[in-house]
This record gives structure tokens, C-alpha cells and sequence, in this order.
């Protein structure tokens, strides 16, 4: 059969389709259409498997497509999830070391009271140690012991608090480093007086120093 009849009868068969889709009654013509094509050997290629196959491949493609998409959403959410942990673990981090920077805020708080506190008491113990004695005649009893006073006749004043004070130092071990600077000697008038080497001067007993007071 040459090319123009195979033409004219694939003409024959648009139109043919045209007329089914526009609702027309072409069973009968389709029928014969296709008995004369038998009679003439001519053999048409169904396009059902290469449809079946565009199906199959669009179908794998976009199953490809849908996998992947799932795979990108799925790496998008770990991703947010692990960046929301960290921005987690951050937040806690800051929240500890704000709380420990309060801690040590208030730490130093207290000791800086506490220091406070302290000193406070070590100077109304002062004050109530210089209310009760007299620190510079402590201090000059001391000197005439260490000058060869005798530290029983101090002793002989249990009323006199000074006294009592001197003596219970230097019976714990305090000494006066100083005496060679004094001098122990009767003044006219005065008796036994410590005064200042050379002089006839009483001593101020605050020159008197002391080893561990």
C-alpha cells in the first residue's frame, strides 16, 4: 500500500476520532475501518504499552521526587530540632552562670558584712578594754618590771586593774623591747620613777612597746 492511501486512511481515522469525541456514533465506520486494514495487512501499533510506560516512569519519577522531598523535610525537622536542643543547652548555660554570678554577688555581699561586722566588734572590744583599763599604765608597770621592779608588789594590788592586766602579761611572756631607752630611778618628791634615760622625765607609758601586744 503506498504512502498517500496510508495517509488518507490515517485522515480517515482522526476524524474518525474526532467525530467519537464529539458524541457521534462510530462503531459501524471503526469497524469497517479496521476490516479493511486487516484485508490490506496493515498492522497498527497500540499505544496502550508505551502509555502503560510513560505512566510507569512518571510514576517512578515522581515517587523519586516524593522520597527525596521527604528525605529534605525530614533532614530539614532534625536539623531545627538539633539547632532548638542547642539553642536550649545555651539558654540553660547563661541561666547557670547568671545564677552563679548571683551567687558569688551575694557571697560577697555577706563576707563584706560579715568583715564589716567583725571589725565593728573588734573596735567596741577596744573601746570597752580602754574603758576598763589604762593601756598607757599597763604599759609603764611593764617597764618598771622589766627595769627590776618587782612583779610581787604588783601582785600586792589584786584592786588595781592595770596592775592585775601587767602582770597577767607578763606572766604570759610579753616583754617590753624598748628599756633601754627608760630608766628606773627615785625622782625628789615622786619616789621610784621610770623615766627617760638621762632625764629626770616620766615616762609616757604609750612609748613603751611591747612584744606581742
Amino acid at each position: 500500500m503506498n504512502r498517500e492511501i496510508r495517509e488518507r486512511l490515517n485522515q480517515l481515522w482522526r476524524k474518525l476520532q474526532k467525530w467519537e469525541r464529539d458524541g457521534y456514533e462510530v462503531s459501524s465506520l471503526r469497524s469497517e475501518l479496521e476490516e479493511f486494514e486487516r484485508q490490506e495487512g496493515i498492522v497498527r501499533r497500540s499505544k496502550a504499552p508505551m502509555v502503560a510506560l510513560m505512566i510507569l516512569l512518571i510514576l517512578a519519577v515522581g515517587g523519586g521526587i516524593t522520597v527525596v522531598g521527604i528525605n529534605y523535610h525530614n533532614r530539614q525537622i532534625a536539623i531545627r530540632e538539633k539547632l532548638r536542643g542547642e539553642e536550649e543547652t545555651r539558654r540553660k548555660a547563661e541561666e547557670e552562670a547568671r545564677k552563679l554570678r548571683e551567687k558569688v554577688r551575694q557571697d560577697s555581699i555577706r563576707l563584706a558584712e560579715r568583715l564589716k561586722e567583725e571589725r565593728e566588734a573588734k573596735k567596741r572590744a577596744m573601746r570597752e578594754v580602754n574603758q576598763i583599763y589604762d593601756e598607757a599604765r599597763i604599759r609603764y608597770i611593764m617597764a618598771d618590771m622589766s627595769l627590776g621592779g618587782p612583779v610581787s608588789y604588783y601582785r600586792g594590788y589584786p584592786e588595781d586593774l592595770n596592775a592585775v592586766e601587767a602582770v597577767r602579761r607578763w606572766s604570759n611572756g610579753v616583754r617590753v623591747t624598748n628599756a633601754n631607752q627608760f630608766q628606773r630611778r627615785i625622782v625628789e618628791g615622786k619616789s621610784w620613777q621610770i623615766v627617760y634615760k638621762g632625764t629626770k622625765r616620766t615616762i609616757d607609758g604609750m612609748d613603751v612597746i611591747l612584744t606581742t601586744y
